[in-house]
């Protein structure tokens, strides 16, 4: 699909090295370089590293050393884009910043993934995914106390914007046979990951914890062997649906208040204590009503393998793209 296209990868750990892998499966040339030690994500999982980076040319060069950055202006010579991780002050310092780049190839496609934006106090600070979600307000409603998450919010974010990002520069040059310089930040992509949370009307339900947890109709619950279920019946026909199941009334004052939702929380919380999780998700299966198990990772790992045939490492981080491709074919 992007057989044409050519790549210089100058980035580290995931964010980016995530964008040049999309490409590289897409068939794209895709050139990184990494310091002469190696990528610091190898020493962390080097599995991941390999599903990210096998199918790139990988030079080590340290980009502070002069007789060698010779070569990677080189490369900027003939490639479309440049994937950069670095900080801006690191990345000009050296003169291999946008400005630089397109002296010596007008057509380049630079794309800036920084921690933070410039002309803020944070331009140039180093930045982890758990500083930019502890920066969102999102750690502090997830936990009391706060605590670091299993996932990395920030960093898949910034990479999918960095994807999103090189297309649409790719049809602007396309269009205009210009290129361009395009600066992105894992704290604002981080940022845009929600919407509601930031967004949400007032005193309106969302406000009122519609999808946080005080409303019965969406929310989670215990079931006797201490596993748990995800209840999404958001809309009335679910919701009513959900009941009737259950033997419980449905009162249609009770459902349109927070009050009359504590009231079903706790009826519903008693009721699913009654029997094991498997029992319940086999009880509602031949129902559309929006339930599902809440699942441990092995169990996800399982499901995933069942569904689409023993998928690998790679295919998981591919996954999207991947549906793309075959249905391309």
């Amino acid at each position: 699909m992007f057989n044409d296209l050519k790549i210089l990868e100058l980035a580290m750990y995931l964010p980016l090295p995530f964008t040049g892998a999309f490409f590289a499966n897409a068939g794209a040339k895709v050139i990184k370089i990494e310091h002469p030690m190696g990528d610091p994500l190898k020493n962390l999982d080097n599995e991941i590293y390999t599903a990210l980076n096998k199918k790139k040319q990988i030079l080590h060069i340290d980009l502070k050393d002069n007789t060698r950055r010779g070569e990677v202006l080189s490369i900027i010579k003939e490639v479309d884009v440049v994937l950069n991780g670095f900080k801006p002050s690191f990345i000009k310092t050296y003169n291999l910043d946008y400005e630089n780049a397109k002296l010596i190839n007008p057509s380049i496609i630079y794309i800036s993934l920084s921690a933070y934006e410039k002309n803020t106090p944070f331009e140039n600070k180093a930045g982890h995914d758990l500083n930019f979600v502890s920066l969102s307000g999102i750690m502090s409603s997830l936990n009391m106390p706060p605590a670091p998450l299993p996932f990395q919010i920030a960093d898949m974010a910034g990479a999918l914007w960095a994807i999103i990002g090189t297309f649409y520069m790719l049809e602007k040059r396309r269009k205009t046979n210009n290129g361009g310089n395009l600066e992105l930040s894992l704290f604002r992509s981080c940022l845009s990951l929600f919407p509601f949370f930031y967004f949400s009307k007032e005193n309106g339900l969302i406000e009122k914890g519609m999808l946080y947890g005080n409303y019965a109709c969406y929310n989670v619950y215990k079931c006797k062997d201490g596993r748990f279920i995800a209840v999404g019946s958001l809309e009335e026909k679910f919701f009513k649906k959900l009941l009737e199941m259950l033997n419980i009334e449905f009162d249609q004052t009770k459902f349109n208040t927070p009050e009359g939702q504590d009231y079903y929380r706790k009826v519903l919380a008693d009721k699913f204590l009654l029997y094991d999780r498997d029992y319940w998700i086999n009880y509602f299966k031949n129902e559309d009503i929006c339930i599902t198990p809440i699942l441990e990772k092995k169990e996800l790992l399982m499901l995933l393998n069942e569904w689409y045939e023993n998928m690998s490492l790679e295919d998981f981080l591919m996954f999207p793209f991947n549906l793309i491709k075959k249905d391309s074919v």
